[in-house]
């Protein structure tokens, strides 16, 4: 019984000098795990921050360095998705992706990044369902609802979109994100009145230049040029001189609409000034100067645009027209000729041809 005795006291005593050891040794392991942890996190941080900015090479980098300190890490694995993107990775982004989702297919961001790889792809429908999905796991992320009506819209959807932005309007009609879908959503639509109080809600937020520029489209598309009018001059203060080229050719355009030729003239001799050959600014110049009663002059700007655009729809109902009210009946009919084949249902073309 002694014996035994002491066998289990040199037993316990070498369980209890072994002991302290081993806790040491896992205690050093997870505190070395935890520390690297923390460094994944910092890595990833940075590789987003990187990627906002558009250092796709950085964030790369700082994203590898966090996926080795922290494989598992789902969040890390979905930001080197986002990097794997930008660097146009999109076959071993979608690979990553479809990793991840075997794994735990309850997040909404691998939803919406596996909807962006299917949009590149242009594998439309597959985008929808994904970007669908993202929505129903996250209806709070505006990201995902107007992702979702843009692939609607290129599906020409409208009305689905239109439905869709409905549904969720309560939450998000305050973003301005949710305001250039609705007036994307009106403009496919053709409610330009519509569409232009949305643009005029999303300037509530920021004014810029695009945004501008498609307020005054739809305030011309719904008839209110002398609005659009003051929204492009608007915007032309805010840009630079050689910068000018397209507000300048749409002040124009809307000129020409409210029959101001003298002013739409002037703008487009501002343009052809910078750019000599610019065939948008021709052919506007070309209607300005039948609105001024200069014939002969518009039919030398119009056959000077279709030199280099042969089937300018516009320029031979305009050069056909004008060439017949002169009584140049060959180039007339030849020009008339040339617009049925480009254009078979043109009422100018059908209508000179039948003369």
């Amino acid at each position: 019984m002694m014996r035994t005795i002491l066998l289990a006291a040199g037993l316990l005593m070498l369980a209890g000098c072994q002991s302290p050891g081993a806790t040491h040794v896992t205690a050093k392991q997870e505190a070395s795990q935890r520390w690297n942890r923390v460094r994944a996190q910092v890595k990833a941080r940075l590789a987003s921050e990187q990627l906002a900015i558009g250092s796709t090479r950085n964030a790369a980098d700082e994203i590898a360095e966090a996926r080795r300190l922290d494989p598992e890490h789902v969040g890390h694995q979905v930001v080197q998705a986002r990097v794997l993107l930008a660097e146009g990775q999109v076959e071993a982004a979608d690979a990553l992706l479809r990793a991840v989702a075997a794994e735990d297919d309850s997040l909404a961001e691998v939803a919406y990044l596996r909807g962006i790889v299917a949009q590149q792809q242009m594998r439309w429908p597959v985008a929808l369902e994904h970007f669908l999905t993202a929505l129903d796991r996250d209806p709070h992320d505006v990201t995902n609802l107007t992702a979702a009506v843009q692939v609607l819209l290129q599906l020409d959807q409208a009305g689905s979109a239109e439905a869709l932005l409905g549904l969720h309007a309560r939450q998000h009609d305050w973003t301005p994100a949710f305001q250039v879908a609705q007036a994307e959503c009106q403009e496919q639509l053709g409610n330009w009145s519509a569409a232009a109080a949305a643009w005029q809600r999303v300037l509530s937020h920021a004014a810029d230049q695009v945004t501008l520029e498609r307020l005054a489209l739809a305030l011309e598309r719904a008839g209110r040029c002398r609005e659009a009018v003051l929204t492009l001059e608007a915007a032309l203060e805010e840009v630079p001189r050689e910068q000018r080229t397209r507000l300048l050719l749409n002040l124009a355009r809307c000129d020409v609409e409210l029959e101001d030729y003298a002013t739409a003239r002037r703008r487009l001799q501002q343009i052809l000034a910078r750019q000599p050959g610019h065939p948008g600014a021709l052919q506007a110049l070309a209607e300005v100067l039948v609105g001024q009663g200069e014939l002969g002059e518009a039919l030398t700007m119009a056959l000077t645009v279709l030199e280099r655009d042969p089937r300018n729809v516009p320029m031979l109902e305009l050069g056909a027209a004008v060439a017949h009210k002169l009584n140049e009946t060959e180039l007339a009919t030849a020009l008339a000729e040339r617009l049925i084949a480009a254009a078979p249902a043109s009422p100018v073309g059908q209508h000179l041809l039948a003369r």
